[in-house]
């Protein structure tokens, strides 16, 4: 059984499902971390745990094929938890949304998403509709997602998507900017809020700019102020000393 004074709990390793941990009743855990959750383990947490205020995973689980019967009710809310991070969740907008409805009194989320494909969970329009009617005590919105283009079209889009976050919503409300890398040698759009919330990002930028110091490598969008209005601008870059220059 999970002692009742423990106040934080770090599960390194899921040697066991957590539907068959024996928490006590009430259990007093304020902040959760653990390696990896599904949707109805997060529901299970949230119903057992009624003073969790922070709760992180590593990676977020949701299982397609039993979707319908292990979805929680957006019916049920959860007010307790006031910061929910993710470092790895390969899941769509509608997904998201099943999770996000369960805690609608959420001060910070933190959002670490790597996908094959663009989709709606980088719409920028689709996040301002989710936060103001599902999330209105969110003040901090940290998030990075990456995708591998598709399509040559693609990369023509990155101005819409960049539009979509430059709303007065992002930039004057909440203040949150939002920039987009774009990969040349490897054909990977990165989009995140910064500064930027992933140290393994932060790695693999640095290999970056230690292997394509000869050749053009990378186009970087950024969303910048300029005379009090939000422009985006693109600076192509050719190297460690250019990509310095640009910034």
């Amino acid at each position: 059984m999970i002692q009742s004074n423990f106040r934080r709990l770090y599960l390194a390793e899921s040697y066991y499902s957590i539907m068959i941990i024996p928490w006590t009743n009430p259990c007093s855990i304020i902040y959760l971390t653990i390696k990896s959750c599904s949707l109805k383990e997060y529901d299970l947490l949230l119903q057992r745990l009624p003073y969790l205020r922070t709760f992180s995973t590593e990676e977020f689980i949701i299982d397609k094929s039993n979707q319908l019967n292990s979805s929680p009710s957006i019916s049920k809310c959860y007010p307790q938890l006031a910061s929910l991070m993710i470092g790895n969740g390969s899941f769509s907008m509608t997904d998201f949304e099943l999770i996000l409805f369960l805690t609608p009194s959420l001060a910070r989320l933190k959002l670490i998403s790597y996908k094959s494909i663009l989709d709606s969970i980088t719409n920028g329009s689709d996040w301002e509709y989710l936060i103001h009617n599902k999330l209105p005590n969110l003040k901090i919105f940290e998030f990075f997602f990456s995708y591998h283009l598709q399509k040559e079209n693609e990369a023509e889009d990155l101005t819409l998507v960049l539009d979509r976050f430059r709303t007065s919503f992002w930039l004057k409300e909440k203040k949150w900017i939002v920039a987009c890398d774009y990969v040349l040698h490897q054909n990977v759009i990165y989009i995140y809020t910064t500064p930027i919330c992933t140290k393994d990002f932060e790695q693999q930028w640095k290999s970056i700019q230690k292997t394509c110091q000869t050749f053009p490598f990378i186009t970087i969008f950024k969303l910048l102020s300029i005379d009090n209005e939000f422009h985006s601008t693109i600076h192509r870059t050719h190297g460690i000393d250019d990509l310095a220059e640009s910034r």
